[in-house]
């Protein structure tokens, strides 16, 4: 995986018509969250879509609030998020082979200060990502 094209799925929406974008967008900047910090503390492999990630042990409260939150508003304005529980992850590499994982040696610690409503492309050679809009993650009053 490139470096520009790391990131964690909150909400997968999939294909919109221009005018669902526009609600869309409207729809996710009226979420308020905190900031949070994810521990990237183990690797996974999920054979049917041959995907090697990292992931936590346990999903942070506050970006669950930030799901669930996300979900709701989503929900609101007509859309239908997935509903599958989420599995906070980061993708490393796609059509990967694994007969065995590696323990994690370090945690990585990443920083979660902004949400983002990005468009996913699907071409031969993997994923490529654009950013449609940005919000940040503030500590509440």
């Amino acid at each position: 995986m490139r470096r520009d094209s790391l990131h964690v799925t909150l909400q997968f929406i999939g294909a919109v018509s221009p005018d669902q974008l526009a609600s869309l967008h409207d729809a996710a900047a009226t979420v308020c969250a905190a900031p949070f910090e994810m521990v990237l503390d183990r690797l996974g492999w999920w054979p049917h879509n041959h995907i090697l990630w990292a992931g936590c042990q346990e999903m942070p409260s506050r970006q669950r609030r930030l799901v669930d939150t996300l979900s709701q508003v989503l929900l609101t304005a007509g859309f239908q998020p997935d509903s599958r529980q989420q599995v906070p992850h980061v993708t490393l590499v796609r059509q990967a082979r694994c007969d065995g994982l590696p323990t994690l040696q370090v945690p990585i610690r990443w920083r979660v200060g902004e949400f983002s409503l990005v468009e996913s492309f699907l071409q031969p050679s993997g994923a490529r990502y654009r950013e449609l809009a940005c919000w940040p993650l503030q500590e509440y009053a």
